[in-house]
């Protein structure tokens, strides 16, 4: 990996083998001093300086569901309705002691956070 300053709190890592990037994608959510990293993967022509940077990726839990409602819909909804649904755990399902269900959302972190969604 190279990182290099780009100075105002940014950086750029150039990470080289292609599970790596995925390996820090999937295990985000990623701190320094206990403050979340943002980042976001370039594309060809991006220019780091000039990337707008206001999504986070991370994991929420699912509380207080009752057990009819605990479906991949219902899932796929409440991440969406919190952020974006990026996937489900895939855990969810398995057990009957699981007391909550978890979903990787996509959030705009310049949005207030949602706190209630009723069924």
């Amino acid at each position: 990996m190279y990182a290099k300053d780009l100075g105002g709190n940014r950086s750029n890592f150039q990470i080289y083998h292609e599970i790596d990037v995925q390996r820090v994608i999937e295990r985000s959510l990623w701190t320094f001093k206990n403050a979340p990293l943002i980042f976001e993967r370039l594309k060809p022509r991006d220019v780091p300086r000039a990337m707008r940077l206001h999504h986070l990726e991370i994991w929420v839990q699912l509380h207080d569901i009752r057990s009819g409602f605990k479906t991949e819909r219902v899932v796929r909804d409440a991440g969406n309705y919190i952020g974006g649904f990026i996937k489900s755990d895939e855990n969810n399902f398995n057990g009957v002691w699981r007391d909550y269900l978890r979903v990787r959302v996509r959030i705009d972190i310049e949005k207030p956070l949602k706190r209630i969604m009723k069924l």
